[in-house]
């Protein structure tokens, strides 16, 4: 683990064990400063400061710094750990979405991405400096001990890699005694210690144990008595432990690349089926613009034929207008001799009922001559 420091306001270096002054109650976090320095070989804090950190603190998964600047995630550095392989992030140019969380605070959200991104468990943080040199190295777990992440947080960490509790950092610092120095909780304490019993014999490069980070502090008698158990029993098989240690370590780094190969083989599928799913609607757009195309050629001719049909009738305008006009003195015609019939109609029926009568009167007559002959 890298020796950090709580920054001043002020750009300024620390010389190691210059200064024995205690860093404040609360570790400082991002976007803020300490006025005071510290003792870098007894207060190593995390190294998210204002200085040396581009995120600010806020809700969200992660915020940009006040000049917008964002960070690229390019795809993780494999580098060679002895036989094996491990996948390193630079922290200023490819820092895990995982590790940002963490910095934030963010624990609901990096419990999820533990799940979702088992791989950014496995990543170490790397930070280096102009040279080129690393100033400091460590596993996500290392990071939320230093932040005081909750007990569930270090479960799903442990869960997606177990082995990281035996993982030290370039300091050669466990979880257990980050855990010790920075104060966790001892549910904490006791989870790290039950996953990895072995780290209470493992010195530091400081040849520190675990407890030695925490000596001034207080801990309850159940605490110190796992402890001492542990301590007991590990001091009688520390051969055995230090040879399961390099087993487990061998089995958990392979399984670490199965898994770095497995990711490799969905990111492919992933980039298979995107190029399926765009030959695919490549395809179905042509397919629609073809569909589309014949509509509007459809609606085009019938727009023409109806084009035609008003341009026949405005032409056929003007012979309807002069027919219109002669039915219309036609029926002018035809009106003025119905008014000329019905004024004849009358002294027709006039003529006829005159008639009626005159034949009614000969007939009378006629009978009655006859009548008179006899």
């Amino acid at each position: 683990m890298v020796n950090l420091v709580y920054r001043r306001q002020e750009e300024s270096s620390v010389p190691a064990g210059n200064i024995d002054t205690k860093p404040p109650s609360s570790v400082v976090g991002r976007g803020m400063s300490s006025p005071s320095r510290v003792r870098m070989d007894d207060f190593p804090v995390s190294p998210l400061t204002q200085n040396e950190s581009m995120f600010g603190a806020g809700p969200g998964p992660y915020q940009p710094s006040a000049n917008n600047e964002e960070r690229d995630q390019p795809p993780l550095v494999s580098l060679p750990s002895g036989n094996n392989l491990e996948m390193i992030c630079d922290y200023d140019r490819s820092v895990t979405q995982l590790y940002e969380m963490l910095e934030s605070s963010q624990w609901e959200n990096a419990c999820s991405r533990c799940q979702s991104h088992p791989e950014e468990v496995h990543t170490w943080i790397v930070r280096r400096d102009a040279n080129g040199n690393a100033r400091w190295k460590l596993l996500p777990l290392h990071a939320a001990v230093i932040f005081k992440a909750p007990l569930s947080l270090i479960e799903d960490l442990l869960r997606a890699h177990p082995i990281a509790a035996a993982k030290r950092d370039d300091q050669g610092i466990l979880p257990l005694h980050l855990a010790f120095r920075h104060k966790s909780n001892e549910a904490v304490i006791e989870k790290i210690l039950h996953q990895y019993p072995g780290g209470v014999i493992i010195k530091d490069h400081r040849k520190r144990f675990p407890l030695d980070h925490g000596k001034d502090m207080r801990f309850s008698a159940k605490l110190m008595g796992l402890y001492a158990e542990t301590f007991t029993k590990c001091q009688h098989i520390e051969t055995k432990v230090v040879t399961n240690e390099a087993e487990i370590t061998a089995t958990y780094e392979n399984r670490m690349a199965a898994l770095k190969d497995a990711y490799e083989a969905r990111i492919v599928a992933l980039q298979k089926d995107q190029e399926q799913t765009h030959e695919k609607m490549k395809k179905q757009t042509e397919k629609n613009l073809q569909r589309n195309r014949e509509k509007h050629i459809e609606e085009i001719v019938e727009l023409k034929g109806q084009l035609a049909r008003e341009k026949m009738a405005r032409e056929r305008v003007p012979d309807l207008e002069a027919e219109l006009r002669g039915l219309s003195s036609s029926l002018g015609d035809a009106t003025r001799e119905l008014m000329v019939l019905r004024k004849v109609v009358p002294e027709q029926k006039e003529q006829k009922d005159n008639l009626v009568d005159g034949m009614r009167q000969i007939l009378k007559d006629q009978k009655n001559s006859s009548g008179s002959l006899q």
